[in-house]
């Protein structure tokens, strides 16, 4: 019985193990990730909380115009010992004191004091949109990161063992002067390389695992299958624009760097009328009320109430005057900052458009490329299984597919990051821009590899009818007879002198040639000897004559 329920406990645990990580496994999706980022970033938590301290300095500066209203109460004992001819006194007195005051005006100080306050929020609210969105394309680098990296690692690893299996060799490591063949070498040396760009692979499969617990603070599942790539939603789509003019209005509008100096301009011009105000009087009312009981040694209870007006100019206008000066020079800065802000933003986007602009195309060129080399390696494999091909063009176009592999998802990802820092540059960018796409990165891998595999089919059944088409190799044609003929060993006559170099291209053609030439010179010397030997001539040249 014991042992029966030891093991029931023991499946329920494991049923809660496997539920809790399949739950963990399935739920990688990266807009659900970011979400939650939103939550738990301290960036995020900061820049949201500098916007709740930005909403209640406004509410103290408009205080400035709300009347001031204090009471203040006083009791004791007041004892008086006055000379010989008067009394002295003891009484318990009371006293209280309301009093109201009111800003009237103060030549714009408490109104550019608000306003500047209001310019606050908005940098604080801008800050945090730019919080989100820095966190966004963050997030986004992590998380295709990670996938790239383990496909790039995939790859590598395909290539290395394609590469043991096409060239016979497990060793890349050569002692000098091992003596090896030329052949052998080239293999060992591409195995090499793809050794070491697999090590290279696996580091940058750790750094971008570590970038992704960094930025989501989880570890990242061992297998890209239950992730899924990201898009542009339908609302992204819509907020891309349609030309650069297009882009750079919106960046005006509504960049984050560009408005927060135009910000700082408009905070400029209100330290400036605040320093004027410093020149200029302030008008303040005041009404007091006073209750006093046995107060100064006079019993009894008495009333007072009091109203004023308080207009107060400054005569020292020489102790402000240079900090006038510096709010003016601060203008003339803030200025130069918004026209040399602006030119920037207009660089920037432009630079963001045109690399989204090549990423569209790149991206498509680089789908093309694969084709290329995939098919260009079907052929290479074929030719040398038919002994037309050597190893090393085997292993050329296998580091052609490779890279053309690594460059389809660099281009796939830079195609995406493009599109999101061009949204983020017009400040559009928000969580609701993108979409988990519905197939995951291991089924768009397979789409291209069945895409690559029919690819292959369709090559090698080309390859097969054109080999079929051909037919049998054409036969040699016919070589006519040579003519023999003798010659002297001493000297080498000019007819030798080219049938030797001749020999050293094609035996066919020298065939051709020696019989034309000997055949020529039969007919049109007609030696009677049929002998024939070389004669050094006059310019130093040979000739080659009958001899008699």
């Amino acid at each position: 019985m014991l042992n029966f329920q030891v093991t029931v406990v023991c499946k329920i645990f494991i049923a809660l193990f496997f539920f809790f990580f399949s739950f963990n496994a399935f739920s990688m999706n990266l807009t659900e990730l970011i979400e939650g980022l939103f939550i738990t970033d301290a960036s995020v938590k900061s820049s949201e909380s500098a916007v709740k301290e930005a909403r209640n300095d406004v509410k103290t500066a408009w205080a400035a115009y709300l009347p001031d209203f204090d009471v203040k109460v006083e009791a004791g004992k007041e004892q008086q010992w006055k000379p010989l001819d008067a009394d002295n006194t003891n009484y318990q007195f009371n006293e209280m004191d309301i009093t109201f005051k009111q800003k009237i005006w103060d030549f714009g100080e408490t109104n550019s004091d608000i306003r500047q306050k209001k310019n606050a929020l908005d940098v604080a609210q801008l800050d945090f949109h730019a919080a989100k969105a820095t966190l966004i394309i963050d997030a986004v680098d992590a998380y295709l990161g990670y996938i790239d990296a383990v496909k790039k690692l995939d790859s590598e690893n395909e290539t290395l063992q394609s590469k043991i299996e096409s060239t016979g060799q497990e060793e890349s490591r050569v002692k000098k002067g091992s003596g090896m063949a030329s052949d052998v070498l080239q293999a060992k040396s591409d195995l090499a390389g793809a050794q070491k760009a697999q090590i290279t692979a696996e580091g940058d499969l750790r750094k971008a695992r570590n970038k992704f617990i960094k930025i989501f603070k989880i570890e990242p599942p061992e297998s890209i299958d239950t992730m899924q790539l990201i898009e542009l939603s339908a609302e992204g789509k819509s907020q891309l624009p349609k030309s650069l003019d297009e882009a750079i209005q919106a960046a005006l509008e509504r960049n984050v760097d560009f408005i927060t100096k135009k910000i700082d301009l408009k905070d400029a011009e209100q330290d400036l009328v605040s320093a004027r105000s410093d020149f200029l009087p302030t008008l303040d009312f005041e009404s007091t009320y006073k209750y006093k009981y046995n107060v100064g040694a006079a019993a009894g209870a008495k009333e007072e109430v009091l109203g004023k007006l308080t207009l107060k100019l400054p005569l020292q206008p020489w102790k402000d005057l240079p900090g006038y000066k510096n709010k003016k020079y601060a203008l003339l800065t803030a200025e130069s900052d918004l026209e040399e802000e602006e030119y920037a933003t207009r660089q920037t986007v432009g630079d963001l458009w045109e690399d989204y602009q090549i990423a569209q195309v790149t991206r498509d060129f680089a789908a093309n490329k694969i084709v290329i080399s995939v098919e260009l390696l079907t052929i290479k494999k074929r030719e040398r299984q038919l002994d037309q091909a050597d190893a090393a063009a085997v292993t050329a176009a296998e580091n052609a597919v490779n890279d053309d592999t690594q460059t389809l998802i660099d281009d796939e990802t830079s195609l995406t990051e493009s599109s999101l820092d061009l949204l983020e540059s017009i400040g559009a960018l928000t969580l609701a821009s993108l979409q988990d796409q519905i197939s995951t990165p291991d089924e768009s891998s397979k789409e291209t590899a069945s895409t690559e595999a029919a690819t292959e089919v369709t090559t090698e059944a080309a390859t097969e009818t054109d080999s079929g088409d051909e037919g049998p190799p054409p036969e040699a044609a016919p070589v006519e007879d040579v003519v023999t003929t003798e010659a002297t060993t001493e000297t080498t006559t000019e007819s030798e002198q080219e049938t030797s170099s001749s020999e050293s291209e094609t035996t066919e053609t020298t065939q051709e040639e020696s019989s034309e030439s000997e055949s020529d010179a039969t007919v049109s010397t007609g030696c009677a000897s049929n002998t024939y030997i070389g004669q050094q001539q006059a310019d130093g040249s040979w000739k080659t004559v009958c001899k008699k």
